[in-house]
């Protein structure tokens, strides 16, 4: 009788004891579930675009894709699973550069008005852009420009920025509602897809020509060319989340000098695809210290439609407390100073033409703050 109850004291022991063991291996792999969904990549994708962990890995992305060749970039977004912006835009692209006629141009804008911008007000120019209010998140939007930054996620249109704080994609079916409940943020600053929107200066008074009043510069002896200089600015605000009792913001915006280069054939002046110089750089924000390139280090892009190097990003982060809290207003720009001597394969590179842009009073004599080594700016 005494074995007995041994027996069944010790089984009673056993399957205690294995209940305990499995239930430690329960914990331990929901542990292992939960550090695993913790420690996710600083960039992935899921239903179709790209999500970032904040606005930091965005900048390194699009820093990196801008050193790349359009192979390597395409051979990246295959590996993200995502059909981009870019690849969308490209294809259309292609298509564009084969039309043969005007008649088969006014059919391509008539098939592809949503999908691509032209300009309209100037019949001559028959060039096409991507079809979204950004210049700067352009190279990490999908096809519906779509992209995820930390807990929201984000999509362009032709003139805004529709921001959705706790990343449900669904609340783009339902606007309002959640505009309502302040989980919908709309930029309406933002108000078309042409540059012009961001345009600090284009340089109409420095026209190799001489010509008054027009942005779009040539050269003697090449006729067939024409380009345009910008110094632009892109607001941005992302929402970093609701912790320690507060919405948090980052609002800041990036500086770019642009270039993009025009060829004129049988439809008047065309986007097309070259290499884009500039040398002897200048520029500053405000009264920050004067940044300079060395003058005998020029810099050349690779193949791109658009020549654009990003000069500085500027940002705050602010906290809102209360219920349902206003989102905080877009920065405001600062005075901004640029010089550069620049040109475009087919426009004569060994005649570079100096252009200036001077909001404040100007750059100072000495050299000032170099750019720092870890940032050098790439064309993008």
């Amino acid at each position: 009788m005494k074995k007995l109850v041994w027996f069944a004291m010790a089984a009673v022991v056993l399957s205690i004891f294995n209940a305990c063991q499995k239930s430690d291996e329960l914990i331990d792999q929901s542990i292992d579930a939960q550090q695993q969904e913790a420690v996710k990549p600083d960039v992935y994708s899921e239903n179709g675009y790209l999500v970032f962990k904040n606005i930091e890995a965005v900048d390194s992305i699009i820093q990196m894709l801008s050193k790349m060749t359009t192979l390597e970039i395409e051979a990246w977004e295959k590996s993200m699973n995502v059909i981009s912006a870019r690849s969308e835009f490209e294809q259309l692209f292609s298509e564009y550069e084969n039309l043969s006629s005007y008649e088969e141009f006014l059919s391509f804008k008539s098939r592809n008005f949503e999908k691509l911008k032209f300009n309209n007000s100037d019949t001559e120019d028959n060039s096409i852009n991507y079809p979204y209010a950004t210049i700067h998140f352009l190279p990490v939007l999908n096809n519906k420009g779509l992209v995820k930054i930390g807990p929201s996620l984000i999509k362009y249109t032709k003139e805004n920025q529709i921001l959705v704080k706790n990343g449900d994609i669904n609340a783009l079916s339902n606007l309002q509602e959640n505009i309502d409940n302040n989980n919908v943020i709309i930029s309406t600053t933002l108000k078309s897809t042409t540059v012009d929107d961001f345009v600090v200066d284009n340089f109409p008074d420095y026209d190799p020509l001489g010509r008054q009043n027009e942005p779009w510069h040539m050269v003697s002896g090449v006729s067939k060319r024409r380009m345009i200089n910008e110094l632009v600015y892109e607001n941005y605000r992302t929402y970093l989340g609701y912790y320690s009792n507060g919405y948090h913001y980052e609002l800041g915006f990036y500086v770019y000098f642009q270039q993009r280069c025009h060829k004129k054939t049988w439809t008047g002046w065309n986007s097309y695809t070259t290499k884009y110089y500039f040398d002897d750089l200048k520029f500053k924000v405000g009264s920050d210290p004067t940044i300079k390139y060395d003058p005998y280090t020029h810099i050349t892009s690779p193949d791109r439609k658009t020549g654009r190097v990003r000069l500085a990003k500027y940002y705050i982060t602010t906290t809102l407390y209360g219920q349902n809290p206003t989102p905080p207003s877009l920065l405001d720009q600062r005075d901004l100073s640029l010089s550069v001597k620049t040109s475009c394969q087919g426009f004569d590179i060994s005649r570079a033409y100096y252009i200036e842009y001077a909001e404040h009073s100007g750059f100072s004599s000495a050299p000032g703050n170099p750019w720092p080594s870890t940032s050098t700016p790439t064309y993008e």
